[in-house]
Parts: structure tokens; C-alpha cells; sequence
């Protein structure tokens, strides 16, 4: 009895058995689970619409709206067919090319084809093995590539250190120069200021001769621009001192060296210049302070009220005294220390010409004393000149300004623009590949141009110009690998020429293969060190899982 229905019991079990593993054909590892019926061998679609009996599923006839009961024949066209190729990859194709006829590529083991309408080898082992060598080359490619794109990180690195060194400098530069620019657009207006004035000094032709003495404004003038000038060698003499501390001693540079050896030599004779201009200061300090005393008591002697009404005929004493014994001194003075150009443009009779002379003070060649008539001409010619001089340099101090001004505007667009993740474009900007297909020969310009030119007549075409990285609108992980050119010569009824760079890893950078899958509109696949990623990245990948795939879809007519 026990025996009988042992026998009864094995062919129910074998039949359920193989009712399951036709059940579950078509079907993934890892979704086998999902395919089990309950214990009324009953069973719900995937997306919980509908609750079929266990046999209806892969009967060839699609119950579920997900397709999900049909995993294993083409009797649903939304559903998935899973490819186990054993020994190489799994995929996954669709549903209804399943027992088309057709051996899919994705299929290698032809578990596709079973219904015996065609046979399909088992080519996985070699399948695995074409995929083995291909892997060797991207992964070699990968290696040369990435080692390619960490020199262009390099380079570009250091060209950005030489903007940001050269920006430095320059925006220190435009400091001097706009407090350069203020110093002399306050001296001119000063000057200007003074000249509009100049007209008032000498109006009361009446004043008493020896009055208290006011420096005339030709001296105050010169006494500010010998405080400049001042002030610009001690600036010029500390910055010369701090390189001599500074430099490098073991660094032998032949300007360096011979800056500071000149600065030593300058430093003996500026030292002794600084004491005979100093004594030179005390001199007519003096000299002021005793013709004040003279005018003082000059304007308590009874004859004041006649200089008063005949100032044209001063006495043999004033006479004496305020050419010879002042003016003469001081423009001798000046005549030692001043250079000739401010000599022979300030101190000149009416005439504007010099005389000779000596009075035993200065040991040489002395300036004639100007008659009054003069001073008036003389000083005006003074300011015309100093402010047309100052003018100038003000006006150029202002040009170099601009020009420094725009070429930080040219840094700083360099520096923000954006050249990749680590600028790993920068050392590729406007490196022009070709690719000759027979009738045209097509150019591109990395973040430049595109073009296309004839093989027939020569005729170029304008393609379009690097706009921006695109490769995130196609759902890439990196930006960078997509480039739109855009603005084109436009076709004729038709929209502007634009080309869509697309790249992939290569150890050089190259055009593979040119498309235009739209009217006027191109497709450019090229190769690039720039996109390579790093391969210590991929060491240790994940087991392959299956893959969705469409390669080499057989479309049914």
C-alpha cells in the first residue's frame, strides 16, 4: 500500500516540479522568489493587479497589464526576458524577441530561442573571452589616459599659479600707480589753484619795497617738488636697502648684484648731496630771518612814506640788498643743486637768458637778477610749463592704469572660467582635431570652433563654437564629457549648424567617427585623455549583474 503511493507520489512531484521550472523560465536568480504560487496554487501579478492561477504563468498568453506572468515568451511585449549566459555576463532583453528567429547577441547561450524554430549555439565561452581582451584594452587605454589627464592637471595648475602670480603683481602695481595718479592730480590742482592767483601777488605796485618777505609761489613750488623728489629717493633707497638685506646670497643674479653695488656707490654721494642740501636750508633760513630784520627797520625809518610814492626808485642800500645780497644768493644756491633743465627754464632774465658773473659767493656761474618788470612773464611761463609737465604725467600714470585695469579683467575671466573639475581642459583649449570621411574633412576645436570642409570645391563651413559642457542633460555622472558648439552657418531653410562633442577615454585625442542623425545637426565621437577616469577606481568592481539591453534589436516588420 505504502509502495503504491510512493508511485502515485513521485509523478506529482516531478510534474510540479517541472510545472515551476516552466513557470520560472525567463526568470532571474534573484526574482524566483516572486514566483512561487500559494497553497492554491495560485499566484498575483508583480504589480498586485490580478490573481491568475499558477498554471497561467508563461502559458503564451499575457494576463497581467506589467507583463509580469509572461517572463519567459514574447506573449507580453512590456516584459523582460532574463538571459542567464552562464560563464560571461547576464542580460536582460525584451519580451517579444523572445522565439523570434533571431539569435540576439545579448543572449549568448540562445536560451532565447527554444521553441526549436531555429537553433542558437551556446557561444558564451568565446563571447567571455572577446570580452576579457576588450576589457585589457580599455583598461589599458584607461591606465595610459588617466596618466595623461593628471599631467594636463599639472600643467594647467601651474598656468594658473602663474595668473594668480601675475594678477598679484599687477594689483599691487595699480596701488602705486592710482596713489602715483592722486599725488599728481592734487599737485596740479594745486598749481592750477596757485596760478589763478598769480595775478593778485604783485597788483599793489605800492607796497613798501622791504615789507616782511612771503615765499613767492615759484618758491613754494619748487620747495614741494624738492620734498617729492625727496620723499621718492628715501622710498626708492629703502626698497633698495631691503633687497640687499634680503636677496638671496646664494642665488647669483647678475641684476641684483649689480643694483646693489650701484646702490652703494649712489649711497656715498646721495650722503653727501643730503648734507649740502640741508646746509643749504640752514643758509637761507638765516638769510630769511635777516632780510626780515632789514624790512623791519626799514619800515620804521623816516623814508618810508617816499618809497611809498616813488617805489620805482629804491634807495642805494634797498637797492644793494635785495638783489645782490638775497636774490643773488639764493639763485646761486639753487644754480649748485638744481639741474640745468629747471635752470635754464626758471632762472633766466626777461629775455629768458643767463649771465655770467661772480661775487666771490658761489664760485661760478650765477643767474642775473630778474628786474621786477619780469617776474610777473617768467613765473607765468613757470606754471604753464610745470602744469603742462605734471599733466602729462598725471594722463600717463592714468593710461597705465587702464591698461593694468584690463589686464586683470582678462586674468580674472581666465581664472573663472570653468575648464573642468581640476581644469583638466585647460592645456586642450583650441587643440583641433580632424577627421576625413572621403567627402568632407571635419575640424573641431576643443572650447573652439567646429568646421567642415569639402574634399570637392575646398568650400569651409562654420559648424559652430564651444557654448558649454552639456554631459549632465544626458544623465552622464560627469559634465564634462559632452560639449555643444552651437551658432552655425545657418542651413539653408533650416536652423543654425551645431555639433554635439561627445568623448570617451583615450590615451590621445582624436575624432572616431562623425553622425548627423539630424538636418544640420552633428554628432562627433571622439577620444580624449581629459575624460579618463581613475582606474584604481575600478580595482575591485562589483559581480556583473544582469543588464538591461536593446543591442541589435531585430524590429518585426
Amino acid at each position: 500500500m505504502v509502495v503504491t503511493r510512493l508511485l502515485w507520489t513521485v509523478p506529482c512531484i516531478l510534474a510540479a516540479s517541472q510545472l515551476v521550472q516552466a513557470s520560472t523560465k525567463g526568470v532571474a536568480p534573484e526574482k524566483l522568489e516572486l514566483y512561487q504560487p500559494d497553497s492554491q496554487q495560485q499566484w498575483t501579478c508583480l504589480d498586485g493587479s490580478k490573481t491568475i492561477p499558477f498554471s497561467a504563468v508563461n502559458d503564451d498568453f499575457c494576463d497581467c497589464p506589467d507583463g509580469s506572468d509572461e517572463p519567459g515568451t514574447s506573449a507580453c511585449p512590456n516584459g523582460y526576458f532574463y538571459c542567464e549566459n552562464k560563464g560571461h555576463i547576464p542580460a536582460y532583453i525584451k519580451s517579444w524577441m523572445v522565439d523570434d528567429g533571431v539569435c540576439d547577441e545579448s543572449c549568448c547561450d540562445g536560451s532565447d530561442e527554444s521553441s526549436g524554430l531555429r537553433h542558437c549555439p551556446n557561444r558564451c565561452e568565446q563571447v567571455a573571452a572577446d570580452y576579457q581582451k576588450t576589457q585589457a584594452e580599455v583598461h589599458r587605454l584607461t591606465s595610459q589616459g588617466y596618466a595623461l589627464k593628471k599631467k594636463l592637471i599639472q600643467d594647467a595648475q601651474a598656468v594658473v599659479q602663474g595668473w594668480e602670480e601675475e594678477k598679484y603683481k599687477l594689483d599691487d602695481l595699480l596701488v602705486v600707480k592710482r596713489a602715483e595718479l592722486e599725488r599728481y592730480q592734487r599737485e596740479f590742482d594745486a598749481m592750477e589753484k596757485e596760478q589763478q592767483h598769480q595775478g593778485q601777488a604783485d597788483s599793489d605796485k605800492r607796497a613798501p619795497r622791504f615789507a616782511k618777505r612771503q615765499p613767492s609761489a615759484r618758491q613754494q613750488v619748487l620747495e614741494t617738488r624738492v620734498k617729492q623728489l625727496r620723499d621718492e629717493i628715501d622710498l626708492l633707497l629703502s626698497i633698495l636697502a631691503d633687497m640687499k638685506r634680503d636677496h638671496n646670497h646664494n642665488f647669483h643674479d647678475m641684476a641684483v648684484k649689480t643694483a646693489i653695488a650701484g646702490y652703494d656707490e649712489f649711497l656715498v654721494e646721495y650722503n653727501q648731496l643730503r648734507q649740502d642740501m640741508d646746509r643749504l636750508d640752514e643758509e637761507l633760513t638765516e638769510e630769511d630771518e635777516i632780510y626780515d630784520d632789514e624790512g623791519d627797520d626799514d619800515e620804521d625809518n623816516d623814508d618810508e612814506a617816499h618809497d611809498l610814492e616813488h617805489p620805482t626808485e629804491p634807495t642805494t642800500e634797498a637797492e644793494g640788498k635785495q638783489p645782490s645780497t638775497i636774490s643773488k644768493k639764493v639763485l646761486g644756491k639753487l644754480n649748485e643743486v638744481l639741474p640745468s633743465s629747471w635752470k635754464d627754464r626758471i632762472f633766466s632774465n626777461g629775455q629768458g637768458q643767463k649771465t655770467d658773473g661772480d661775487d666771490g659767493d658761489s664760485g661760478g656761474d650765477h643767474l642775473a637778477y630778474t628786474p621786477p618788470c619780469y617776474h610777473n612773464a617768467v613765473l607765468t611761463s613757470f606754471y604753464d610749463v610745470e602744469l603742462d609737465r605734471v599733466r602729462q604725467l598725471r594722463d600717463g600714470v592714468d593710461a597705465e592704469i587702464k591698461s593694468l585695469e584690463t589686464k586683470v579683467r582678462d586674468i580674472n575671466d581666465k581664472l573663472n572660467f570653468d575648464y573642468g573639475k581640476q581644469r583638466e581642459w585647460l592645456k586642450l583649449q583650441e587643440t583641433c582635431v580632424e577627421k576625413d570621411d572621403g567627402e568632407y574633412v571635419y575640424s573641431l576645436c576643443l572650447l573652439g570652433g567646429a568646421s567642415q570642409k569639402s574634399n570637392k570645391d575646398g568650400s569651409n563651413i562654420n559648424l559652430g563654437h564651444f557654448e558649454k559642457f552639456v554631459g549632465h542633460e544626458n544623465g552622464g555622472a560627469d559634465t564634462y564629457t559632452h560639449h555643444a558648439h552651437t551658432h552655425g552657418l545657418r542651413c539653408w531653410n533650416g536652423p543654425e549648424r551645431s555639433v554635439r562633442a561627445i568623448f570617451e577615454c583615450g590615451d590621445v585625442t582624436e575624432i572616431l567617427d562623425v553622425m548627423e542623425p539630424e538636418k544640420c545637426e552633428y554628432h562627433f565621437r571622439l577620444r580624449t585623455p581629459a575624460v579618463c577616469p581613475n582606474p584604481e577606481d575600478d580595482a575591485a568592481p562589483p559581480p556583473p549583474t544582469a543588464q538591461k539591453t536593446s543591442l541589435h534589436v531585430h524590429e518585426e516588420l
